[in-house]
């Protein structure tokens, strides 16, 4: 039996106590945990296992691709699509557009020699959408802050977005590595009339525990959505060993480092990797995490397990 028929055997049907998806705005329905296209995970090697993972296999009616405009592979995932055929509402979409970042290095910055910021970030959007040859997106982020430095910028950036969500452009918007300050300065801003619905930023059990913006998320009624939730996972902890063997012999510590996150209430963006020969296991990991609930007293234990794992690094 090959690995695909493997994975259907091994989880085919399976329900999701949390259900699959997750509303992030009115009408709109996101899965918990979509495709990342960043940093080593190639939509050539991943596109077409997860669309027959989230469809065939785990009975998703909708799969979701994570990309941006920054990742440079945008033309690949619309190629990847067509070769599928896959139906466009068979997938939530999500990209990004540069932001006002001054910082140095890799962040993203909007290219806008005219700096009439608002006409460029809805210029952005379409260009994400004709990179992805589709009409409509279905999150649209603008990808990084720069408003401690920029806020009359990012203002004017929101702007365009906002434009972009009136004009049908995108069915909602949000932003992406914004701390629990930048947040509630955009929200605060005049111009701003629709509140984002994400906040794209890193987390894991192991990494990065972004406690105060999460505490901002929810006092504005903001989605968090979370990358890199496998950074220092501690796949060999024996706490998160106990706990993968206590769920059933498909689950991996992998999985548990994803499902403390989905735990917290954030959504989730999980890369699959370059590999072709890891590509179904990644796969079912991240998709399968989905449906694995853990207890409060899991959580507490995986929790203190990914502190120690942090501690490790310091």
């Amino acid at each position: 039996m090959n690995a695909m028929l493997l994975l259907h055997a091994a989880v085919a049907a399976t329900p999701s106590p949390r259900g699959w998806y997750y509303e992030i705005a009115p009408g709109v329905h996101i899965p918990w945990v979509s495709l990342g296209t960043c940093c080593g995970s190639d939509p050539k090697v991943g596109v077409a296992p997860w669309l027959t993972a989230s469809t065939s296999i785990f009975g998703q009616s909708v799969a979701g691709i994570d990309t941006a405009f920054d990742y440079n592979d945008q033309d690949v995932i619309a190629a990847q699509l067509a070769a599928t055929q896959t139906h466009r509402e068979s997938v939530f979409i999500t990209t990004k557009i540069g932001g006002a970042s001054t910082l140095p290095g890799h962040d993203p910055v909007l290219i806008c020699p005219s700096k009439d910021f608002r006409a460029c970030a809805l210029r952005a959007v379409k260009t994400d959408l004709e990179q992805l040859q589709i009409a409509q997106a279905d999150l649209v982020l603008v990808h990084d802050p720069g408003l401690a430095n920029e806020t009359g910028t990012t203002a004017a950036i929101w702007m365009g977005m906002q434009d972009a969500l009136a004009q049908g452009l995108t069915r909602s918007i949000g932003v992406s590595n914004f701390n629990s300050t930048q947040l509630l300065e955009l929200v605060a801003q005049p111009t701003t009339t629709v509140v984002p619905a994400v906040n794209q930023i890193e987390m894991a059990v192991g990494g990065a525990r972004p406690e105060k913006t999460l505490a901002a998320c929810s006092q504005l009624n903001i989605s968090a959505q979370a990358y890199w939730t496998l950074k220092n996972c501690p796949f060999d902890d024996p706490v998160l060993k106990s706990v993968a063997t206590a769920h059933g012999p498909q689950v991996t510590t992998a999985m548990v480092c994803i499902a403390w996150v989905l735990g917290r209430g954030v959504i989730v963006a999980a890369g699959t990797g370059s590999n072709h020969s890891k590509v179904v296991r990644e796969t079912r990991e991240d998709l399968g995490a989905t449906a694995l609930v853990l207890t409060a007293d899991e959580m507490e234990r995986v929790g203190k397990a990914g502190e120690r794992a942090a501690a490790r690094l310091r």
